[in-house]
């Protein structure tokens, strides 16, 4: 590994990379809890409509990090990557802030899906590369450390950007590109001290490579430009789905037996987390819009921001997280440990039950739903992702081939995107032709939720146990 320890520790490179990561979320979840009202109520489209867009453009950042996972590892090195990507994004924001009309729209949420596509997977390398060779205690904690910067940005950015958005819905586009341009220069400021690549692209034909690099990005520009037009992302999962299925095949024809029990373990682990992200996606869209319509947001004379709501999630996460860090503590002193599949069952059980908060909320004979309600289905929800997400990306980042992380991390991401167009298509099913989804149909559909991440948590948890007693050596570091 080939680090710059000499020159700055550390702990300073990945703090650059934290501080990165928190611009980055400041700005894409601000925009992103705040997207599918923007749809509805500055771009005057239909509900159906919206959530079509919707669920294509969060579906599309994902298979974008498929691919850039891919081009970062192959073409260009992760930290040109990641440059890349938020200098993209930054104009896909500030494009928007003079042209966020219907013709223009597809165009600035094509460069901030291509940009984030190339910054996340190859951030996320970056870290994983920096701490390769340390103890797995201290790349779990950077990994949450770096979840907690990615946390105070899903926090900070909602609130600012909204109150932005009271002055004009311009300025939301204008904060979130200043907020990815610092991200940017803070990266091109250590540019030299992250040069923690573990391969040399230029020993060969450093033109020749990076022209295909340029050649890939502008592709997948026009990729994600052509699917956005016209609507329908099915077919951009499909390509994505071929593609991979064939690059599996041939990686793990050449794998050792030992390897392919750990890769079938990191799919087993992903099945949970497409089941999860389906209803934590539910956040931004179905869940959005009934706060909007149903939930009673009134505090005296002030009416919160609905996408200000939103960002409570998160803000319990936080609270919570040292609760459940020191409940773990105290576990692993009386040598009691959770499995990652034994975490990620009791994480979709707990998911399982905030929807089913949500959905008995429904049945109260009030014309507004009392916020209590909300914010205790959110504090159920932030103890879900706490056994979930940490917990699967720990065991990603043990479980994948050294020459395959980057690989398996466009994995991760594909994983998400269906997740994300499962959840789109959820809200088109969901949303009548005019007017608004009645508040039965909200609690039919949180109730199903409900009982398909509790029936998928029992699921989950026998099929672990299964290939957990089935593979006990290969097995025996998690």
């Amino acid at each position: 590994m080939k680090t710059n320890s000499a020159f700055l520790p550390p702990k300073s490179v990945s703090l650059s990379i934290f501080i990165t990561q928190f611009f980055f979320s400041f700005s894409f979840f601000g925009f992103y809890f705040i997207l599918i009202l923007f749809l509805k109520h500055n771009i005057s489209l239909p509900s159906k409509s919206a959530y079509i867009l919707f669920g294509n453009f969060v579906a599309l950042n994902y298979i974008a990090e498929f691919f850039g996972g891919l081009f970062g590892g192959r073409y260009i090195n992760f930290r040109v990557a990641a440059i890349i990507g938020l200098f993209m994004s930054s104009f896909g924001f500030l494009f928007l802030a003079y042209f966020h009309d219907v013709n223009n729209l597809n165009v600035g949420l094509t460069l901030i899906a291509c940009g984030t596509g190339l910054f996340l997977p190859n951030l996320r390398n970056l870290l994983g590369i920096l701490y390769q060779s340390s103890p797995s205690g201290d790349r779990d904690n950077a990994f949450t450390i770096l979840h907690v910067f990615n946390i105070v940005g899903q926090i900070l950015g909602p609130t600012v950007l909204s109150l932005l958005g009271l002055i004009s819905s311009s300025w939301i586009f204008v904060g979130a590109g200043i907020s990815l341009l610092m991200g940017g220069f803070s990266m091109l400021l250590n540019y030299h001290y992250l040069a923690i690549d573990s391969f040399d692209l230029t020993k060969k034909n450093p033109a020749a490579t990076y022209y295909k690099a340029i050649f890939c990005i502008i592709a997948l520009i026009f990729f994600i430009y052509y699917i956005l037009c016209n609507r329908d992302v099915k077919y951009a999962l499909s390509i994505g789905l071929i593609i991979l299925a064939i690059v599996l095949i041939v990686i793990v024809s050449r794998m050792k037996e030992s390897s392919r029990t750990r890769v079938k373990t990191i799919f087993i682990l992903y099945m949970g987390l497409i089941v999860a992200d389906i209803c934590f996606r539910q956040i931004f869209g179905a869940m959005n819009l009934f706060t909007d319509t149903y939930i009673d947001r009134q505090m005296g004379h002030l009416i919160i921001p609905t996408a200000m709501l939103q960002s409570m999630e998160p803000v319990f996460l936080l609270m919570i997280a040292p609760l459940v860090l020191l409940m773990r503590k105290k576990l692993e002193d009386k040598k009691i440990y959770i499995t990652p599949g034994t975490s990620a069952s009791m994480g979709l059980f707990m998911l399982g039950i905030s929807f089913c908060v949500l959905a008995f909320s429904t049945t109260l004979l009030s014309p507004k739903i009392p916020i209590i309600w909300l914010f205790l289905s959110f504090i159920i929800m932030a103890c879900a992702e706490l056994f979930l997400l940490p917990i699967i990306m720990s065991a990603l980042s043990e479980l994948s081939p050294t020459h395959w992380r980057g690989l398996m991390m466009g994995i991760f991401a594909l994983s998400t995107s269906i997740a994300s167009y499962l959840s789109g298509f959820l809200g088109e099913v969901i949303s009548p032709i005019s007017g608004e989804t009645s508040l039965s149909t909200y609690g039919a559909v949180f109730l199903d939720l409900g009982l398909f991440a509790a029936s998928s948590s029992v699921i989950l948890f026998f099929v672990w146990k299964y290939w957990q007693q089935k593979h006990p050596n290969d097995l025996s570091d998690l």
